[in-house]
């Protein structure tokens, strides 16, 4: 969502170092499953979860909006 650390932070209620490990560990994670899931050759199981992540990247955007728009 292009948000800055100290934004991200901000939202979320935790200081900006616990927001980019956090981040960084959600992407070594994310990286790792999908890594496993290409090695395994399951293109069913990666498509379905590329499109898991894209509607749960759409559901956290409109949950941020809302919080902005509350704020």
């Amino acid at each position: 969502e292009e948000l800055s650390g100290p934004e991200i932070a901000e939202i979320v209620g935790v200081p900006e170092g616990t927001v980019r490990s956090r981040l960084r560990r959600a992407k070594e994670a994310l990286r790792e499953q999908m890594e496993a899931l290409a090695v395994a050759g399951d293109e069913a199981a990666l498509s379905e979860s590329r499109r898991d992540f894209d509607g749960w990247a759409r559901d956290v955007a409109a949950s941020l909006e809302d919080s902005r728009a509350t704020a």
